[in-house]
């Protein structure tokens, strides 16, 4: 593989799409949609700092500690008072030693289910608004008739494919990292490893666009399949390796797309999980790159066959059963009873 090349046709993708009917909009449209979502501050983080909990706060406390519905940290009876969370702030620490008498009792319990941070939702937007360059990148060139020229013109397909992967990722990284620097920035998010685990979701969303899309014969047909499958993935992926990171966060860490996104959304920290995250998406993105530039020829649908859409059939309803019934199940073997209790059973 010619690196020059590559970037020769990364730099004339991202020319002829910004060059187009839409001009640099696309970039605008996306840093406008984006920053509103991880940059801007939340009423929550205008607030000025204190103790915050849930649950009965003790008359005495009631002109010191904020009470919130949904915070994580609550507060269950008077004599004693118990604390429940998966951490005790200083501050709540210290509004609870001004109780009269030892009325205070901790109890180590299971930790309260992590939430991830507003970049995920960052991430998730980013793959949303890479549907209509992915489905123009191939399929425009297919429609145009210029897809057989380039690849006459001594490009090999790998080269090709590699060339407008490697546009999209660094426009989708560069938008998504300067929205979580403008977050850290800003006080909306708190600073860590999880930016560099954007580039990791940008990458691996546009390999698998540019696969959903190496075989549609114009624009529509290519956008129409990477918006059906590409977000069912992202959610997949995500769910499966937040499974299996119950077991061992960077096994889950690893699932090429899932794993990037739980690391983006600050789920997953630490080094050894972001190593094992780029290196479960250099391992996803590399086959589906081969296999595009290795079915270019392929133009049309194919008809699924009938085992096929028969297992995808069962997939969904096996999906739609887990969530509302066995999900909630499954938790509360895992010693966390209270998420299924506050379900309907209905």
């Amino acid at each position: 593989m010619r690196p020059a090349r590559v970037w020769a046709v990364a730099w004339r993708d991202l020319r002829l799409i910004h060059g187009g009917k839409g001009g640099w909009k696309l970039p605008v449209v996306a840093l406008v949609l984006l920053l509103p979502a991880g940059a801007l501050p939340t009423p929550e983080a205008t607030l000025s700092p204190g103790p915050r909990a849930s649950g009965d706060i003790p008359p005495e406390l009631s002109e010191v500690i904020e009470h919130r519905s949904a915070h994580p940290v609550r507060l269950l009876g008077s004599e004693p008072v118990v604390v429940r969370s998966s951490q005790l702030p200083d501050s709540l620490r210290g509004a609870l030693d001004t109780l009269p008498g030892p009325r205070v009792e901790l109890r180590r319990s299971v930790d309260e289910l992590r939430l991830p941070g507003r970049s995920l939702l960052v991430a998730l937007l980013a793959i949303s608004l890479l549907t209509g360059p992915l489905a123009e990148s191939l399929a425009g060139e297919r429609k145009r008739g210029t897809l057989e020229t380039l690849l006459t013109a001594g490009l090999s397909r790998f080269e090709l494919v590699a060339g407008k992967w490697l546009a999209w990722t660094a426009a989708a990284s560069l938008s998504t990292l300067v929205v979580a620097i403008s977050g850290v920035l800003g006080g909306s998010q708190d600073p860590g490893l999880w930016p560099l685990g954007l580039p990791l979701v940008a990458s691996a969303s546009v390999a698998l666009g540019l696969w959903l899309g190496r075989g549609a014969a114009d624009e529509i047909a290519g956008a129409a399949r990477t918006m059906r499958v590409l977000p069912v993935a992202a959610f997949g992926l995500a769910g499966l390796a937040y499974g299996l990171s119950m077991v061992s966060e960077p096994l889950g860490a690893a699932v090429p797309l899932g794993g990037a996104l739980l690391v983006a959304g600050d789920l997953l920290q630490g080094p050894g999980n972001l190593s094992a995250s780029a290196a479960g998406t250099a391992l996803g993105v590399a086959p589906l790159l081969w296999h595009t530039g290795a079915s270019l020829d392929e133009v049309g649908l194919r008809r699924p066959r009938r085992i096929r859409e028969a297992l995808g059939v069962l997939t969904a309803a096996a999906l739609c059963w887990w969530l509302p019934v066995l999900g909630p199940a499954t938790w509360s073997l895992a010693g966390n009873p209270e998420l299924a209790a506050r379900l309907p059973r209905d």
